[in-house]
């Protein structure tokens, strides 16, 4: 196996196409089945959708040895990174990892944590709209009134739905669709859910970050940006390309053998 990819993100969707381009024997791993939809299918890729732990990324770095390990996973996921390390290091199999930049704004409400930004929102008034994702949707259960006040948009997949469902919320509360979004589509949502505070990760610009705060900017709301943690070893998508040319001596025009 020349590649393992943990991809998730359109950095992993972009270095999966260029592994199939290059010819490298890769496994790109996500973690459900609408994140295994979203890789092109070539002859040179397998694609796996499973949740991996730590003990089980080792014993699949076990079994292939690939010569590279990329994780191209989201900045926020910090513990699968996490996994991604330790279990990489505990083979002595190298590790890339991706990494987007900042884009700290001014005149924005930056939190480091979910705990402190939920502290804060139960302090301010009016609808809240949360681009955050599934994953602080049990969070945002506790803030007073969320039946009414919060609208969440999440990633279309059944799984996901039926954990709101189970965590109380309402269908009406629910924008389930697959990004990016445009500038002009963010208002029109921001709009018609009567938002008056946006919610939002930092995922770079690939994550639609600028489009949101535009959109949430004309209409003079609130923006609480949940900061990205910091990532070790993080590298820009065209360095890291550069890198895996170097690894797998990939020219521009040329394929693996």
């Amino acid at each position: 196996m020349d590649l393992i990819l943990f991809a998730g993100t359109s950095e992993g969707r972009q270095l999966a196409s260029l592994a199939a381009e290059w010819g490298l024997e890769t496994l790109v791993s996500v973690a459900t089945d609408y994140g295994k939809e979203q890789i092109e299918p070539a002859p040179c890729l397998q694609i796996q959708d499973e949740r991996l732990e730590e003990a089980e990324m080792e014993a699949l770095f076990a079994k292939y040895r690939p010569s590279l390990i990329v994780d191209a996973t989201h900045p926020h996921a910090v513990v699968v990174s996490q996994n991604i390390r330790q279990a990489a290091a505990a083979l002595d199999l190298p590790v890339l990892r991706t990494a987007r930049a900042s884009q700290r704004l001014p005149a924005l409400n930056y939190f480091s944590d979910l705990d402190t930004l939920l502290t804060w929102l139960t302090e301010q008034e009016g609808k809240v709209f949360s681009s955050l994702g599934l994953k602080s949707a049990a969070a945002l259960t506790q803030l007073p009134d969320f039946q009414e006040r919060l609208v969440i948009r999440v990633l279309p997949h059944s799984e996901g739905l039926r954990q709101l469902e189970e965590l109380g919320y309402l269908h009406r509360q629910v924008i389930a669709m697959q990004g990016p979004f445009s500038k002009e589509l963010n208002l029109a949502m921001f709009q018609a859910s009567e938002a008056k505070i946006l919610l939002t990760k930092d995922s770079g610009s690939r994550g639609g970050f600028e489009e949101k705060i535009r959109a949430a900017q004309a209409l003079h709301m609130q923006i609480a940006v949940l900061e990205a943690p910091s990532a070790p070893g993080g590298m820009a998508l065209a360095e890291l390309e550069q890198k895996m040319r170097e690894i797998f001596f990939i020219g521009e025009c040329e394929k693996h053998v």
